[in-house]
């Protein structure tokens, strides 16, 4: 890729100087022949008018000779046009005026048209030069007025045409031309292998990185220089890396802390299943209840399981109705009642008005992520939680406060992360799976909602469910 980039930026480079140089040639060219153009016409006319008192033929000839050496031109022809615009050039295939006179001297001009057009012959006539392109010549025709006895019998004008060579650029711009395409193309040869270099080396130590994170070493890290889209790039693999390596020790936690949870519920059930079997156990009815609260354990831990892998890949099936957000959460506050009672805990439900605040959500869903609020709550409750509900402009708002030691600063971005511990620990947590703020948060996205949290150590925490309220309610 290095050298690839190198030799495209070397011949773009090269294709600059070239399309730069074809410009400055063709406008050389122009300016050239624009010139050659103006010298031409003032030469032509100036012999022309010098020629016109010339009585001999033999010293009007010798003149053109002289004049064509003296100018330099590439030709110097007198020529015959008629009043139909034909060109005959004086000399050309046989004499014209007097048998025995000289011919005028001077070669057919290429280029030179036998026929002028309607154009060209009203401008001749008139007395301005006419100007023609020939093939890197210039020629230019004007009117010679003679006085020579010879020619003066002859039907026609005379005209002098005069051609000269355009050279578009002397031999030492076109050397200076090639060597400055030559310095030109060494120095963004260099410039290009060194900015090529400036990019791949980067995109190398990026692509290493990926490929040991790729064979399993997370620790990999690109260094990151500059602040360019290339340090952007690296810092956004960085990142990537980070939260890998974070996803991976939050997936030992979570295998950990299942394992955990599942072992503790298992082993008690085993070992008073064995006491029963030989006869140890006394209390027979004592000993199922706690079977049965074990068994109850286990089964809201698998069934937190089957919520977040179906949430997960999108299999999850919600239910919408149109309901009110008020009498569900009054509900679920109440189911848990006696839990809050038993735990010596004050649990408060407060409406702020009577009205009905309709939301579109999953009735069903909505006691779950309720009932999950208030159970994290009770957790870290020291004496009371309150469940308020309310109408936040087109939202309907449940909030679940504790007057518990609050949440860390650092931990507010990871509270609903999975199986995620804070630096403050619950009151109570015998009872917990790990999983129920992550429940909330996925099940409340999957209603269209939103849920946040605020706390500071020692000063409690609150949450809250946002919804977006259903149709007409909205608007009332």
């Amino acid at each position: 890729m290095q050298r690839r980039l190198a030799f495209a930026l070397a011949l773009t480079a090269l294709a600059a100087v070239v399309l730069v140089g074809l410009g400055v040639v063709l406008q050389a060219n122009r300016g050239a022949r624009s010139e050659a153009t103006d010298d031409v016409t003032r030469a032509a006319e100036a012999i022309a008018e010098l020629s016109a008192g010339t009585r001999r033929l033999g010293d009007f000839g010798r003149q053109l000779t002289q004049s064509r050496q003296a100018f330099n031109f590439e030709a110097l022809q007198v020529v015959l046009v008629d009043d139909d615009g034909k060109v005959v050039p004086v000399g050309a295939g046989g004499r014209i005026g007097r048998e025995e006179g000289p011919p005028i001297p001077g070669p057919m001009v290429d280029g030179l048209p036998s026929q002028l057009g309607p154009d060209q012959l009203e401008t001749f006539q008139v007395g301005d030069p006419v100007v023609f392109d020939g093939d890197g010549v210039v020629i230019v025709l004007v009117e010679l007025d003679v006085e020579t006895p010879d020619l003066e019998r002859i039907d026609g004008t005379f005209g002098l045409v005069a051609a000269e060579r355009v050279l578009a650029l002397p031999r030492r711009a076109i050397g200076w031309f090639l060597w400055s395409s030559l310095v030109v193309l060494a120095g963004a040869s260099l410039a290009g292998a060194l900015l090529a270099r400036r990019l791949v080396h980067p995109i190398r130590a990026m692509q290493r990185t990926t490929a040991s994170i790729a064979a399993g070493d997370l620790q990999a890290r690109t260094e990151v220089t500059g602040d360019d889209e290339l340090a952007d790039l690296g810092n956004s693999v960085n990142a990537m890396a980070t939260e890998l390596e974070r996803s991976k020790q939050l997936d030992q936690q979570f295998l950990m802390s299942i394992s955990h949870d599942l072992r503790t519920p298992l082993t008690a059930i085993g070992g008073y299943a064995e006491a029963l079997v030989d006869g140890t156990a006394t209390d027979g009815t004592a000993i199922g209840g706690i079977i049965g609260h074990q068994a109850q354990r286990l089964e809201r831990l698998v069934q937190d399981l089957l919520d977040l892998a179906r949430l997960d890949a999108n299999q999850f099936r919600l239910h919408p109705a149109v309901v009110d957000l008020a009498v569900i959460t009054g509900r679920s506050v109440a189911e848990m009642a006696a839990k809050a009672t038993a735990q010596g805990v004050d649990l408060r439900f407060e409406r702020e008005a009577a009205n009905p605040i309709l939301v579109n959500a999953d009735p069903d869903r909505v006691a779950q992520v309720v009932g999950n609020l208030v159970d994290n709550a009770l957790r870290f409750a020291e004496s009371a939680v309150i469940v308020g509900v309310a109408r936040r402009g087109s939202h309907g708002i449940v909030s679940v406060r504790d007057d518990g030691p609050g949440i860390d600063p650092a931990d507010l971005p990871h509270i609903f992360d999975r199986l995620y511990s804070g630096r403050i620990q619950p009151k109570r947590s015998e009872s917990s799976t790990g999983l129920g703020l992550t429940i909330v948060r996925e099940l409340t996205f999957a209603m269209g909602g939103s849920v946040t949290v605020t706390g500071n150590a020692d000063r409690g925490s609150r949450f809250e469910m946002n919804l977006p309220l259903a149709g007409d309610s909205a608007d009332v």
